[in-house]
């Protein structure tokens, strides 16, 4: 257990300033394709913030306007909550996940 835990304290410190910087850099990247390429599903959807979070994590904050649409969403299971938020990022096959690193 002490091993893993310590593999994992040294994994994390790798990261460091480093992990924000490439944070910040893919938050400037994946915000130049949300409003160049990105397709809403629906004229609903709205992306409004990328923010770099505290290690190499982005956050996308997307907006869904209209609430009818909302309410539908929150109707359904957690699995199928989490497929449909996933329409708001960038296909897997799309360049710009190269991008982002």
């Amino acid at each position: 257990m002490a091993v893993v835990l310590l593999a994992t304290a040294l994994s994390l410190s790798a990261c460091g300033d480093d992990g924000k910087a490439k944070a910040k850099k893919s938050a400037k990247e994946l915000t130049n394709y949300y409003y160049s390429v990105w397709q809403p599903p629906s004229p609903d959807w709205d992306v409004r913030k990328i923010l770099p979070g505290k290690e190499i994590d982005l956050t996308i904050d997307a907006k869904i306007a209209n609430k009818t649409l909302t309410k539908k969403i929150m109707e359904r299971s957690r699995m199928e909550q989490m497929e449909i938020a996933r329409m708001a990022c960038p296909p897997y096959t799309d360049k710009i996940l190269d991008k982002i690193d």
